[in-house]
């Protein structure tokens, strides 16, 4: 009941109720607007056109500055926050050999969304090695060896917290719903390897005594040890209370710098 979506790729439309919901705003409301995409804008007058006229040259580019002129400043000063997506790009090389133009990002919206973003994230290609499967270490197979997620790349463009060039790798599980495809047990477990909370000793995984009994305090029944971090990541699939419990335990210390023990 939080989100309002437009279904319409005319740009005076879009561009028009943006601009109205940010100055015509007496609650103060923070927005968080989506774009999806850049590209399928299309201004009303090319639109309208036949199709053996011609539309607007560098379309993409052109909108995505005329829109951020009118509404950059306006909604970064009153707090909102405006995600434009935008598709993989290519400039037509004449001379293959000639120099090439320096590019940060490999999507459209031409200089003006790099100069006025606050961040850039660009999303990288997935490949064979990318796939999470049952596994991992044997060909894939539909039936044996299913696929059962990926790993997502992004790479950080731009920042404006000194976070430019890093790569932030995350685990999608596929087919659930409901905006749970990022697979947060899998991060989970990676994150209480990292973290040394857990020793490891051939397939199985135990808990450290300190973690075990901080768990076992919110549930009696948590087990010391599992075989492998699918089994781990099934048992915080089912146990709801002790996923969320470690998901804002590592939320805490990634964003605070916290120690790994929880008062």
């Amino acid at each position: 009941g939080t989100c309002f979506v437009l279904e319409t790729n005319n740009y005076e439309l879009v561009l028009n109720i943006l601009r109205d919901l940010v100055t015509n705003n007496e609650e103060s409301i923070k927005y968080c607007f989506v774009l999806d995409s850049i590209d399928a804008l299309i201004l009303k007058s090319d639109m309208e056109k036949g199709l053996t006229e011609a539309g607007r040259v560098a379309g993409g580019p052109m909108l995505t500055k005329k829109f951020l002129q009118r509404m950059a400043i306006s909604m970064n000063k009153l707090g909102h926050m405006c995600i434009m997506i935008g598709q993989v790009s290519a400039k037509i090389e004449i001379d293959a050999h000639g120099p090439k133009d320096q590019r940060q990002i490999s999507a459209t919206g031409g200089n003006a969304a790099q100069h006025f973003s606050n961040f850039m994230l660009q999303f990288e290609a997935r490949y064979k090695g990318d796939m999470i499967m049952e596994d991992d270490k044997a060909p894939f197979d539909p039936i044996k060896n299913r696929i059962l997620g990926h790993w997502a790349k992004v790479i950080i463009k731009k920042s404006a917290n000194e976070s430019s060039n890093q790569v932030i790798v995350y685990p999608i599980k596929y087919g659930r719903k409901g905006g749970s495809s990022i697979w947060v047990e899998k991060e989970i477990i990676q994150m209480l390897i990292m973290f040394d909370l857990v020793e490891k000793k051939a397939s199985w995984i135990s808990l450290k005594p300190t973690l075990l009994v901080e768990l076992q305090s919110i549930d009696a029944d948590v087990p010391e040890q599992l075989q492998g971090e699918d089994r781990w990541a099934d048992y915080l699939e089912e146990n709801k209370k002790i996923c969320q419990h470690l998901f804002e335990k590592f939320k805490r210390i990634l964003i605070n710098g916290s120690s790994t023990t929880l008062p």
